[in-house]
Order: structure tokens, then sequence, then C-alpha cells
């Protein structure tokens, strides 16, 4: 579940021009190393948030 939400958060701000998709990876890793994960696994699925 916190993975989904991982994406979806990277995914909004490089929809919305906070981050640029080449830091996507970057972003990713430092918000799996903010909570405390050892593990990420990309979701096969991801919603598009709605704003």
């Amino acid at each position: 579940m916190i993975n989904t939400y991982i994406t979806e958060l990277v995914n909004y701000g490089i929809s919305k021009g906070l981050i640029d998709e080449l830091d996507r990876v970057y972003v990713t890793n430092r918000l799996i190393e903010f909570f405390g994960l050892d593990e990420y696994t990309a979701p096969e699925e991801v919603h598009a948030l709605k704003t």
C-alpha cells in the first residue's frame, strides 16, 4: 500500500511541475528512506490523483 502512495505522490509532483521527470528515481529513493522502508516494489497499477 505505501508503495502505491509513494508512486502516486511522485507522479503528482511530476504532473504539477514540482519534480522533473529525470528526478523520479531520486525522489522515490528519498521517500523510501524517509519512511524507513527496507524494500520498494513499484506497483503494477497506479490510479491518477484527482486535483
